[in-house]
C-alpha cells in the first residue's frame, strides 16, 4: 500500500486509487507507490475509497467449534440472520448470541467489523 495511504483513513474503508475528476480515470497503487498517469497542475483527484469486507459467522453452539452459516459483508451494509435456525431436541431456538457481548442480536442490522453468534435455545413448553 501506498505511504500516503496509510495517512489517510477511513473508517471501514481503504483508499485505493484515485479519480480524476476532468476524465473520470481511475489511478491506483503499483508496487507500494503512487504513479500518476500524467500530473499537471491543473489536475484535481478525489480519494477512491472501497469498504473493507468482515467475516460474520454463525455457529452451531456456543462451544463455537462447528460452523452454521457465514458470511462477508462490506462496511456499513446490512447483516441478515441466516435463512434458517438450528434445532435442537426439547428446546426451540430463542436468539442469535454474540460471542463477544453475550447478548441477543436483533437483525438486520448495520455491519461495522467482524462478528460471530451462537444460537440460545429455550426449552420447549411441554405438549401432552
Amino acid at each position: 500500500m501506498c505511504p500516503l495511504a496509510e495517512i489517510l483513513h477511513s473508517k471501514g474503508y481503504e483508499l485505493s486509487g484515485w479519480t480524476n475528476r476532468a476524465d473520470s480515470s481511475v489511478v491506483t497503487w503499483v508496487d507500494e507507490f503512487y504513479y500518476p498517469p500524467v500530473a499537471t497542475p491543473e489536475a484535481i483527484y478525489d480519494a477512491k475509497w472501497e469498504a473493507k469486507k468482515y467475516n460474520v459467522t454463525f455457529y452451531l453452539d456456543d462451544t463455537l467449534a462447528q460452523k452454521y452459516f457465514s458470511l462477508s459483508p462490506a462496511y456499513d451494509s446490512q447483516v441478515t440472520a441466516p435463512p434458517t435456525t438450528p434445532t435442537k431436541q426439547g428446546y426451540v431456538f430463542r436468539a442469535w448470541v454474540n460471542t463477544e457481548t453475550g447478548a441477543d442480536t436483533t437483525f438486520p442490522y448495520t455491519c461495522k467489523g467482524d462478528a460471530s453468534y451462537y444460537p440460545a435455545f429455550d426449552p420447549a413448553p411441554n405438549t401432552k
